[in-house]
């Protein structure tokens, strides 16, 4: 028999000014540049994230998951990027020390470049959630993104929001775009050959099948 998987992504509307503002961080949205090797078994990301502060801490604290190699972290200033300290103080805790240089009450950029290991997916799904920690998140945030994703010839990747483009140049480079807000940013990759995916859309919700060959 075959296995059949349903997938439900919710799309929330923008309904969030008195949600978010309750915040003292309030992520605006993301950009997120990933590039999956199995021969290689990693994942590579560089991710932006935007965001507004409402406070006068010196720190900002993320969940990002502890077993990852964080190479670099750096906030936008004019058109330079400057690095940011940084450490894990806990697990899947990630703290930045942002000093004065993320204002309260000002939008700031921040880039995180980052790694980790994956097992050789074979016939299956591979599939990142929010509960991986697998970017930079804060609990009850509710954001929009875009997210661009290179994988080996012969697999697609799905996620929340419109595929816009697909290029094929030796990889497959599919990017995904999100406006409505979302609580989450799913990453699910298969190969076209063992897998086959049916969608469905209505006013707020669109749903997923996918199905295996």
């Amino acid at each position: 028999m075959k296995n059949f998987i349903l997938l439900l992504f919710f799309f929330y509307f923008l309904i969030i000014s008195d949600f978010t503002r309750a915040s003292d961080i309030v992520i605006k949205d993301y950009f997120v540049d990933t590039k999956i090797s199995f021969e290689a078994q990693s994942v590579q990301v560089d991710l932006i994230c935007s965001l507004q502060k409402y406070n006068d801490s010196d720190n900002i604290q993320f969940l990002l998951n502890s077993s990852y190699k964080v190479n670099s972290i750096s906030y936008k200033d004019g058109n330079d990027w400057l690095p940011l300290p940084f450490n894990f103080n806990g697990k899947d805790s990630l703290l930045l020390e942002t000093g004065t240089v993320v204002k309260n009450d000002k939008e700031a950029e921040i880039k995180f470049n980052y790694s980790f290991e994956i097992e050789d997916m074979d016939n299956t799904l591979f599939l990142l959630d929010r509960g991986h920690r697998w970017y930079p998140l804060i609990i009850n945030q509710i954001f929009t993104y875009r997210m661009k994703c290179e994988v080996p010839e012969g697999y697609f990747v799905l996620s929340s929001g419109n595929l816009i483009e697909k290029v094929d140049t030796g990889n497959s480079v599919f990017i995904y775009e999100c406006e409505k807000p979302v609580f989450k940013m799913p990453l699910i990759v298969f190969k076209r050959e063992s897998y086959q995916h049916i969608e469905f859309y209505s006013e707020k919700t669109n749903w997923i099948f996918i199905q295996e060959r």
